[in-house]
C-alpha cells in the first residue's frame, strides 16, 4: 500500500432507513441541501410526493432484484433469511453493485442512499458499502405508524392491519441490524418544526460536518421543510389487547427512548417484540401470503377482463353516438325540405287565386308551377334516398342497442364477480382475524407459562443464593483460620520446608493450570490490583498476591475484582454460572463477553 493510500481517509455513506411514507423523502431533501451528494438518476416527483423522492431509479431496480432473488417483494411483511447476505448470491450482488454505485455517486466523499426497501436487508448494504470503501452512518426517521398507515391507504389502498405489519417489519429490522453502527433516530415532526436544531443534532450524533452549513443553505432548508409535506395527521390510539396493537405500542415507546439515548432496556423490548412477531409470522405468514397472492392474481385477471369489456363498451357507445349524430342531421334536413314544400305550396295557392282572371298569366304561372313541381319532385326523390339512409341508420341503432345490452349483461356479470370477490375477501378477513385471535391465545398461554417458570426459577434462585451465602460464610471462616495459622510460629517456621518441597516437586499439572488462570485474570482490565488491596485490607495484611487471593478465596466470598465487575450482579443475572460454581470473572473472560453478557 502506498503512502497516498494510507493517508486517504475512508469515505462516508449515510443510509436513510425508514418505512415507506415515514418522512424519508423530507430527510433526503434536507441532506441534499446541506451538501450531501444525492444519486444522479433520481425518481421524478409525483402527485403524492411533489417535492421529489430523492431515490435512485437504478438502485431501486437493484434493490427490487435483491428482494426477488430472496423470494420477497417490497410490500411483504415476512422476514427475510437473515443469513442471505453471507451467501454466494449476495457476493455476486456486491460485484454487480459496484458499477451502478459508481455511476450514481462517482468518487464523492459523502453520499446518502435512501430506499425503504433497504430496511429489510440492511446487513447486505453495510457489507457492500464497506467493500466499496465507505463508512456507514445510519438515519432512522420515526413517524406515527397510524399516519404511515393512513398515507399508505391513500396511495396504495392498503388496509390498516396490513400497513402496520409492514411498518413493524421495516422498523424492527432496521433497528436490529444497525446497533453497532453510528446512528441517529429522527422524529418527522421534530424535523419539520425545527430543522436547524435537528440537523445539528444529527451532525453531532454521526460525527459528520455538513459541507454546506451556511445561512443560505439553512434558508433553503426552512423553505423546503414545510408542514405541507405532512399530508396525514394522527395520534397513536391502538388497543393493547390485540398482539398487533401491543407490538406497535411497545415498539413506538422503545424507539422513542432510543431517539434520546441508546438503551439496553429499549433494545430488549424490541428483541422481545421481534421474537413474538417472527413466531406469529412463521405460524400464519405462509397461509396469509398465499391468500394475498391468490387474491392479487384473481383481481388482476378480473381487472384485465373489465378493462377489455369497458373498451368494447366505449367503442360501441362511440359508434352509437356517431350514428345518432348522423340521424339527427338527416332528420333536420327532411324537416327543412318539408317546411320548404309547405311554404311553396302556399305560394302556389296564392298565385293561382291571383291569376284566375288572366289566362295568360295563369299559363305562365302554371309553367312556373310545373318547374317548381319538377324541383319538388327532385327534392322528394332526394328525401326518399334520405329515408333509405334513415333505414340503414335504424339498423345501426339496433346493432348499437344489442351491443349496449351485451355491455349491460357483462357489467352485471362483473358486478356478480365483484360480489363473489367481496365474499371471498370477507372470508379471508375472518380467517385472518381467527388466526390473530389464536396468536393472542397462544401469546397469553406463553406469558402464563413464562410466569410459572419465572416463579419456579425465583424459588430455585433464592435457594441457590442462600446456599452460596452459606458457603461464602464457611469459606470466610476457613480463610480466617488459615490467616491465623499463617501468622502463627509453626507456619513461619515450616516456610523453608515448603519452599524446598516446591522446588523438589517441580511444576505439576495443577500448578500449570493455576498459572494460566493467574495470567488470564492479570491480563484483564477488569481486575484492579490496587483497588483490590485498598478495598480489602485483610488481603494487604496477609501479603498474598491479589490475583491469587481472588482465585483461591475472593470469588467464593463474593468479592469484586475491581470497580467494573460486580460478582453478585453477574451471578444474579446468570444463574447458570451460579449453579455451575465457576469463578464469575473467569467465566465472563472466557465465555460471557463473547455471549454479550453484561459484567455489571
Amino acid at each position: 500500500m502506498s503512502d497516498l493510500e494510507e493517508k486517504t481517509p475512508k469515505r462516508d455513506a449515510i443510509l436513510v432507513l425508514g418505512m415507506h411514507r415515514s418522512g424519508t423523502s423530507a430527510l433526503g431533501g434536507a441532506l441534499a441541501r446541506l451538501g450531501v451528494t444525492s444519486p444522479r438518476t433520481k425518481l421524478p416527483p409525483a402527485s403524492d410526493n411533489p417535492k421529489g423522492f430523492w431515490e435512485s431509479a437504478e438502485l431501486l431496480k437493484f434493490n427490487d432484484q435483491i428482494l426477488s432473488a430472496s423470494g420477497s417483494r417490497w410490500n411483504d411483511w415476512g422476514k427475510l433469511n437473515e443469513d442471505w447476505h453471507r451467501s454466494l448470491l449476495a457476493d455476486e450482488f456486491v460485484e454487480r453493485l459496484r458499477p451502478v454505485f459508481h455511476h450514481e455517486f462517482g468518487d464523492a466523499p459523502l453520499v446518502f442512499i435512501k430506499d425503504p426497501r433497504i430496511c429489510r436487508f440492511a446487513p447486505f448494504w453495510l457489507r457492500a458499502l464497506d467493500a466499496l470503501g465507505y463508512r456507514s452512518k445510519v438515519l432512522i426517521p420515526l413517524r406515527s405508524p397510524l399516519e404511515v398507515a393512513d398515507s399508505l391507504a391513500a396511495r396504495n389502498g392498503f388496509g390498516r392491519t396490513y400497513s402496520l405489519l409492514l411498518w413493524l417489519r421495516h422498523v424492527l429490522e432496521a433497528e436490529a441490524s444497525t446497533r453497532n453502527i453510528p446512528r441517529a433516530f429522527v422524529h418527522y415532526t421534530h424535523l419539520l418544526q425545527d430543522c436547524k436544531e435537528e440537523m445539528k443534532r444529527i451532525s453531532e450524533r454521526l460525527a459528520i460536518v455538513w459541507p454546506r452549513w451556511s445561512l443560505t443553505a439553512l434558508s433553503e432548508l426552512e423553505t423546503y421543510l414545510t408542514n405541507d409535506l405532512r399530508h396525514q395527521h394522527g395520534n397513536l390510539e391502538l388497543s393493547s389487547e390485540s398482539p398487533l396493537g401491543r407490538w406497535v405500542s411497545l415498539t413506538v415507546g422503545a424507539l422513542d427512548k432510543l431517539s434520546h439515548a441508546e438503551s439496553d432496556e429499549a433494545r430488549a423490548v424490541l428483541d422481545q417484540v421481534r421474537f413474538e412477531f417472527d413466531t406469529g409470522a412463521d405460524i400464519f405468514g405462509v397461509a396469509a401470503r398465499e391468500n394475498e397472492r391468490r387474491l392479487d392474481g384473481g383481481i388482476g385477471a378480473r381487472d384485465q377482463k373489465i378493462a377489455a369489456l369497458m373498451s368494447d363498451l366505449e367503442a360501441a357507445q362511440r359508434s352509437a353516438e356517431q350514428h345518432r349524430a348522423t340521424s339527427n342531421s338527416k332528420d333536420a334536413r327532411i324537416a327543412e325540405l318539408q317546411a320548404a314544400m309547405e311554404e311553396r305550396a302556399m305560394e302556389l295557392e296564392r298565385a293561382i287565386g291571383e291569376k284566375e282572371a288572366s289566362i295568360g298569366e295563369l299559363k305562365a304561372e302554371l309553367t312556373r308551377a310545373s318547374n317548381d313541381i319538377e324541383q319538388l319532385t327532385k327534392a322528394l326523390q332526394e328525401a326518399k334516398r334520405t329515408q333509405q339512409s334513415e333505414a340503414e341508420l335504424k339498423r345501426f341503432k339496433a346493432q348499437a342497442e344489442i351491443r349496449l345490452s351485451q355491455g349491460k349483461t357483462i357489467v352485471q356479470e362483473l358486478s356478480k364477480a365483484n360480489k363473489d370477490l367481496s365474499l371471498q375477501n370477507g372470508q379471508l378477513q375472518r380467517s385472518i382475524k381467527e388466526r390473530y385471535e389464536e396468536i393472542a391465545r397462544l401469546t397469553k398461554l406463553v406469558i402464563r407459562q413464562e410466569r410459572e417458570f419465572d416463579l419456579r426459577f425465583q424459588e430455585r434462585d433464592a435457594l441457590a443464593i442462600s446456599q452460596f451465602q452459606q458457603k461464602s460464610e464457611e469459606v470466610r471462616q476457613l480463610r480466617d483460620e488459615l490467616t491465623s495459622i499463617r501468622r502463627g510460629l509453626v507456619w513461619r517456621t515450616a516456610a523453608p520446608v515448603r519452599k524446598v518441597s516446591r522446588l523438589l516437586g517441580g511444576r505439576n499439572e495443577a500448578a500449570g493450570n493455576l498459572q494460566r488462570l493467574v495470567a488470564t485474570i492479570s491480563a484483564s482490565d477488569l481486575f484492579d490490583r490496587d483497588w483490590y488491596r485498598q478495598t480489602y485490607a485483610d488481603v494487604d495484611e496477609s501479603g498474598m498476591d491479589p490475583v491469587l487471593h481472588y482465585l483461591q478465596f475472593g470469588a467464593a466470598e463474593g468479592r469484586d475484582p475491581g470497580p467494573r465487575f460486580n460478582v453478585r450482579s453477574y451471578l444474579r443475572k446468570n444463574m447458570d454460572v451460579a449453579r455451575s460454581g465457576m469463578n464469575p470473572l473467569l467465566h465472563y473472560l472466557e465465555h460471557g463477553r463473547f455471549e454479550n453478557r453484561s459484567p455489571t
